[in-house]
């Protein structure tokens, strides 16, 4: 079945990132909803096979896309049921941005990938100045965000995608004797 897909398919699948080829952009670009859904369901098998092979206690992109337990958190929202539920959060400092800002939950491999600034807490907060050294933001004061930014000192800490595996009881057969100490620590956001 793989053959029947180009191997920028077969790349975008796994990684979710446009491959660098330069003629690969439309191919891409025209896979989109019901076709991409219909990639991964086509190529499933193979690919999760191959990359559990090569790289135990983690999953591809199209994985965690389309396969991954649902989140059950209700928006109120399009997205309500359709998110990969995130890994755990188990410490550091930062505010994924969809808790804090008018942003919708995104996940790259089920860790937020955008969160609140430097620049967002400044300007929340009232203290933001333009080049001039003028306030800008001046209908806020100091205190009206609570949220935190990312401090590279204690940065945000989740669980491994191997431990997030593990919880669901989501491992092949034989996977997780193929794993180390190392592929069950928790990962730092950087």
């Amino acid at each position: 079945m793989r053959e029947t897909y180009s191997e920028a398919i077969v790349e975008y699948l796994l990684t979710g990132k446009q491959p660098k080829k330069e003629d690969a952009w439309w191919e891409i670009f025209a896979l989109t909803g019901e076709k991409e859904s219909a990639a991964w369901e086509d190529l499933r098998d193979e690919l999760l096979a191959d990359w559990i092979r090569e790289h135990a206690g983690s999953r591809p992109w199209g994985w965690w896309t389309f396969d991954a337990p649902r989140w059950g958190k209700i928006f109120g929202a399009f997205w309500d049921g359709t998110l990969p539920e995130p890994r755990l959060r188990l410490g550091g400092t930062g505010t994924p941005a969809f808790e804090a800002l008018a942003y919708a939950p995104s996940f790259t491999r089920g860790v937020p990938d955008s969160w609140v600034s430097d620049f967002d807490v400044s300007y929340y907060n009232g203290r933001s100045v333009d080049v001039h050294g003028n306030r800008i933001g001046t209908e806020y004061a100091d205190g009206h965000f609570p949220h935190e930014a990312i401090d590279p000192a204690d940065p945000p800490v989740v669980e491994s995608e191997a431990a997030y595996l593990k919880r669901h009881k989501l491992f092949v057969n034989g996977e997780e004797k193929r794993l180390t100490e190392a592929d069950f620590k928790p990962e730092m956001i950087s």
